[in-house]
């Protein structure tokens, strides 16, 4: 099978891209906009790279359909529009979409979100605060889209992802989480915190995208994210911490909890433990 790959220069996307060489893939043809990705002498010839504005249909038409894609996987999209034009141009070509949407498309987190709680709770808009409005009725967009259009499709909702090399300032603050930053921040030790690790969120990914390579099964939505844990535990962890760190904002935003039993059960994944992450 070949796949085409939106998405693959940030933290996520590279980390997939590195990922999927080792699936039984023939050919993996990454879209990039602007300037040639840095990743591009990492990968040689072991991956297709071509430049293309995916938001000017007839430039995205010209370029993916010289090559018989069976799975898109989009990593990079926040405008219906470019995934209008995607299944513009693959009209009346099978293929497989997985979208990597986020869980802020739920809005509301006032208890634990399954995945089917987004569309009973598709007409309210109780935002909270904190969350990229724009970016989050974008990404409900798309979904919408997707599930009306009842396509071959796997919409992946990830929590905010978090590791080594992440460049926002999420991992630092879990991992500089002490009595200090809580109360600076007026958090409360009964506060929860979720997010998704890195590597359990490539390896979870993968496992998908290898199922459905297989033939297996996929349901339409899935929730991407870790165990959630107490902001009591993450201070206890964190207690040989003296916290140098002087957070301007609070970087992760508290109870924000959605199930991932799911994906626990379609995978089987054992999620690292918070002890191993806050070490690394």
């Amino acid at each position: 099978m070949n796949l085409l790959f939106l998405g693959g220069k940030r933290l996520l996307g590279n980390s997939l891209l590195n990922s999927f060489l080792n699936l039984k893939i023939n050919k993996i043809t990454v879209l990039y906009r602007s300037k040639k990705p840095d990743i591009k002498k990492k990968y040689k010839s072991k991956v297709e790279f071509i430049k293309c504005d995916r938001s000017n249909y007839k430039e995205l038409k010209s370029k993916i359909t010289k090559s018989d894609f069976q799975i898109i996987f989009d990593n990079n999209c926040y405008n219906i529009k470019n995934t209008l034009n995607i299944f513009r141009a693959m009209k009346n070509k099978k293929f497989y979409y997985f979208f990597t949407s986020s869980i802020i498309t739920y809005f509301n987190f006032n208890k634990v979100r399954s995945e089917k709680d987004h569309i009973k709770f598709n007409h309210k808009l109780q935002i909270n605060k904190d969350i990229n409005i724009n970016m989050a009725l974008n990404k409900r967009k798309i979904e919408n889209y997707l599930i009306k259009k009842k396509t071959n499709f796997c919409i992946l909702r990830m929590h905010n992802i978090i590791g080594k090399k992440d460049h926002s300032l999420k991992t630092s603050f879990l991992k500089n989480l002490t009595e200090n930053v809580r109360d600076k921040f007026n958090l409360k030790n009964s506060d929860q915190i979720q997010y998704i690790y890195l590597r359990d969120g490539v390896n979870i990914l993968k496992y998908l995208l290898n199922s459905c390579l297989s033939g297996r099964r996929l349901e339409p939505v899935y929730n991407i994210a870790n165990d959630p844990v107490k902001v009591s535990s993450i201070i206890k962890l964190n207690k040989k911490n003296k916290n140098t760190v002087n957070f301007q904002n609070k970087e992760i935003i508290e109870n924000l909890i959605v199930s991932n039993k799911k994906i626990k059960k379609y995978t089987g994944h054992k999620f690292t433990k918070l002890a191993n992450l806050l070490k690394n």
